[in-house]
């Protein structure tokens, strides 16, 4: 008799817990102790930063005591060329108008 009681009442219980979980659509799962399956990410790429380059220090000491990379001796040279190309317009031109004048004059 109480077996017969037991398992009816185990019986009732798993109906009652089994009928309102389904009229409310939720699901009751049973577990065999063998956890789920777990996604993890991989881990992030690692970087490698590559080894530093180094380049060669040239010393560029101009003669009016400016550091760097030559910049006023190049500015002092390119300035003299302009003034040389000037020059040689305006000669140019000087001449070019006399001979203007000159066949005009005839």
């Amino acid at each position: 008799m109480k077996r017969t009681t037991f398992l009816l009442s185990i019986a009732g219980l798993a109906l009652a817990c089994s009928a309102g979980p389904a009229l409310a659509d939720i699901s009751v799962g049973i577990g065999v102790g063998i956890p789920a399956p777990v996604y993890v990410a991989p881990p992030p790429p690692v970087y490698v930063a590559p080894p530093p380059v180094y380049a060669p220090v040239y010393d560029d000491d101009d003669d009016d005591g400016h550091d760097g990379h030559g910049y006023w001796k190049a500015q002092r040279e390119y300035e003299k060329r302009q003034r040389k190309y000037q020059h040689e317009y305006m000669k140019q031109q000087r001449e070019y108008w006399k001979e203007y004048r000159r066949q005009d004059d005839d």
